[in-house]
């Protein structure tokens, strides 16, 4: 099932030392009624801050879900900003409530100073404490009687479960039919409701320091459908539908789930991601469903053309909606897409669920071409077929859908790809592979290209990629030759095809790796014009399981 991960942490910093002083408090407070010279608590002072980090691959396609090329500061202010931010303590021994402290105030972080931060106090007796944070509440439905049930020492199991919307589908304030909460207009837009896993502590005696962190993790995803136009005309998007989202009337935890921390911590190892448990189930029923629709403004519409030498991004337009959390449910996600002079289409995504926190990039790219990747085993048993899949068949409009294989037995993999025109379409192409004869590479010059990457250095599955007859012990990206490429089917001189091999290893545990193909194509007059497109092809020695 498809993955997704988190990314731009919100960190609370809890650090103090066991000092006998006054506390002061920053809004409301409750620090244990302890008097101001008790030997045995301490004042520990809480510092909320953010922090801005590179957002890591989001998904099981990890080389395509890189940091967003369309962040914007305003928008990155938007998703950091915390207003009533609330703490509590319970205290381990007898699970009760210990205190809390909280800012009715709005605190929004300096962008430019990462360095950013306010700071409150709480006096608590010595002991072990599990420490939540908590931020917005008062964006979700009735958060406001939720705050006042949290501080007047409710057990957080009682208060579990939580609510987006009170009714409806769509979250984001930019929805055409029923506007939400969250987005880009500001007289209308909430705040975004975050909330921490227990952070488990216990308070050390003067002159000890204590300090520890608190990650805050947002309640809601975010979908970003990146368009890349490779045609040397503008195209106008008149509509984009990012289909089976679970709506945002439907209940979600009010803290992440998952054990051992596992929001604050996956992704990092390459290892499977954890799809949603949520409390309605494993399973979306048909009615929980809905379409998430972008209907561009007029300035939004046109995707300028490419250009031959334009700055980079020139040809690129992202339409971005916060969604609700969602988990593995009946149906993939899909994406529509509507363009004007181009019938609808309807693609899969590969991704089955968005989590919160998750920031989901769908890459489009344009084109008037067809790509078909083939992954075929050199000892495949009787009765298995190639891995294969065809992009932009028909309409050029290619979602770069990772190709997953699963070995059969180890042994050498044939990686064939091919590009051929849609109906309708005039023009030539080819693909644009290394001159050996040129004497070295030009520093300038984009070829096609194969690179990879096993997911543990210690379960290294591939061990080597042959291209043209030369062995690659090395995962370095590897320009493919002219030598290498070969005419399409049917299609005449032009070099529209070609193949290498993948080397794969016997192994005694699970393992994982990633090929990126990169294929740079030459069109238009005198094939003065390219367009690169990245293909990711995953590939694993074990069927894979869907994770509850």
């Amino acid at each position: 099932m498809r993955r997704c991960t988190l990314y731009d942490r919100l960190m609370v910093i809890a650090a103090g030392l066991c000092l006998c002083w006054l506390f002061a408090a920053c809004g409301e407070d409750r620090g244990g009624d302890l008097p101001d010279d008790d030997p045995n608590s301490c004042v520990v002072t809480i510092t909320l801050r953010t922090s801005r980090s590179a957002r890591p691959p989001q998904t099981k396609a990890g080389e395509m879900m890189t940091k967003a090329d369309s962040w914007e500061e305003e928008e990155d202010q938007y998703e950091r900003d915390i207003t009533d931010w609330l703490v509590v303590a319970y205290d381990d021994e007898n699970a009760e409530l210990a205190g809390y402290t909280s800012s009715n105030g709005t605190w929004t972080p300096d962008i430019a100073d990462s360095d950013s931060r306010t700071e409150v106090e709480m006096k608590l007796p010595l002991g072990k404490y599990s420490f939540y944070a908590f931020a917005n509440l008062q964006s979700l439905e009735d958060g406001t009687s939720l705050y006042q049930k949290i501080t007047g020492a409710h057990s957080l199991a009682e208060l579990s479960e939580v609510k987006i919307l009170g009714s409806g589908t769509s979250i984001d304030t930019r929805n055409e039919e029923k506007k939400g909460k969250f987005g880009d207009e500001k007289a209308s837009r909430k705040l975004i409701p975050m909330s921490s896993y227990a952070q488990e502590y216990t308070m050390k005696p003067a002159p000890a320091e204590n300090k520890f962190e608190i990650p805050l993790i947002r309640m809601i995803g975010k979908v970003q459908v990146k368009i890349t136009n490779n045609l040397d005309k503008p195209i106008t998007i008149k509509q984009l539908d990012i289909m089976n989202l679970r709506k945002g009337s439907l209940p979600i935890w009010l803290l992440p789930w998952g054990n051992n921390k596992y929001l604050e911590t996956a992704g990092n190892d390459g290892t499977e991601r954890l799809a949603p448990d949520l409390p309605t189930g494993e399973v979306v029923a048909e009615e929980h469903l809905f379409d998430e629709k972008i209907i561009p403004s007029e300035a939004n519409k046109e995707v300028p053309a490419k250009i031959k030498d334009g700055a980079e991004g020139h040809n690129i337009k992202t339409y971005t909606r916060y969604i609700p959390e969602g988990n593995a449910g009946a149906r993939e996600i899909l994406l529509g897409v509507d363009i004007k002079d181009r019938p609808r289409t309807e693609h899969i995504t590969s991704f089955g669920f968005v989590r919160r926190n998750d920031l989901l990039i769908i890459p489009v790219l344009i084109t008037n071409i067809t790509t078909k990747l083939e992954v075929a085993e050199q000892r495949l048993p009787i009765g298995v077929y190639p891995t294969a899949l065809v992009y932009g068949e028909k309409t050029g409009v290619q979602i770069l859908t990772p190709v997953e294989h699963t070995l059969q037995a180890a042994g050498d993999l044939s990686i064939r790809f091919e590009i051929s025109n849609i109906d309708g379409v005039t023009g030539d192409f080819s693909i644009k592979g290394y001159e050996v004869n040129e004497g070295g590479n030009v520093a300038t010059e984009k070829y096609s290209s194969v690179s990879w990457k096993n997911a543990s250095a210690n379960k290294p599955l591939i061990t080597a990629i042959n291209v043209d007859g030369t062995s690659f012990e090395t995962d370095a990206e590897l320009d493919i030759p002219e030598t290498a490429l070969t005419p399409g089917t049917g299609q005449g001189g032009l070099k529209k095809a070609g193949s290498f091999t993948v080397c794969t290893q016997e192994l005694g545990g699970e393992a994982d790796a990633t090929v990126i193909l990169t294929l740079v194509i030459k069109y238009g007059d005198n094939m003065e014009q390219e367009m690169q497109i990245p293909y990711t092809i995953q590939i694993r020695n074990y069927e894979k399981q869907q994770q509850p």
